[in-house]
Order: structure tokens, then sequence, then C-alpha cells
């Protein structure tokens, strides 16, 4: 398998070696055009993923995939899980059915 390895290598190595200038040049050519390609298609797959400066979960996501949405618009909610308090006012009925740490359905 080794034997066969160094054989491919050396056959490549030969064929690169016995092309011309022009086939160098547009071999060349085609390795930076598909290149220009793949760093454009990585700067368009950046420009859909949407990153958080805090770990947490999501309660809020007001837009769909494909929606247009402007510069600094809010397009998400999160919590972060264990350090969120909500402080609102319940009635004395309410406040009876309520319990510490229950989960909303």
């Amino acid at each position: 398998m080794y034997d066969a390895a160094v054989s491919s290598a050396q056959t490549a190595s030969n064929s690169a070696n016995s092309g011309n200038t022009n086939d160098v040049a547009r071999a060349q050519a085609n390795v930076k055009q598909a290149l220009g390609a793949l760093r454009s298609a990585q700067a368009n797959l950046e420009k859909t993923i949407v990153r958080s400066p805090i770990s947490g979960t999501i309660v809020s996501l007001p837009v769909t995939r494909g929606d247009f949405v402007s510069n600094f618009a809010q397009v998400a909610g999160s919590i972060k899980p264990g350090r969120t308090e909500v402080d609102a006012g319940v009635t004395p009925d309410d406040a009876k059915r309520l319990r510490l740490a229950e989960k909303l359905p």
C-alpha cells in the first residue's frame, strides 16, 4: 500500500512538472477561483448565524426565516436560567394558587 502511494505521488509530481506554463497557470487560476467561491460561501453563511453576548434560553423569536430586519432590531429575547426574577402584582385569589419556583404552563 505504501509503495502504491509513493508511486502515485511520483506519477502526479511528474505530470505536474511536465505540464506547460499555460496548464500550470490555468490550474492556479482555477484554484484561486475555487477559493474565492469558498470564501464567498463562508461569508454568506456567517450572515445567517445569530449570536448573543450572553448564554441563555430563547423565550421570544418574533421573526421567521426570510424576514428582512433593520440594524439593531430586536429579533429574539432570552433569559439566563436560574438568574431570572419576575416582579408581578397578583390578586389575593391568584396568590393562593402560586408556589415558589412553580413552572408556568
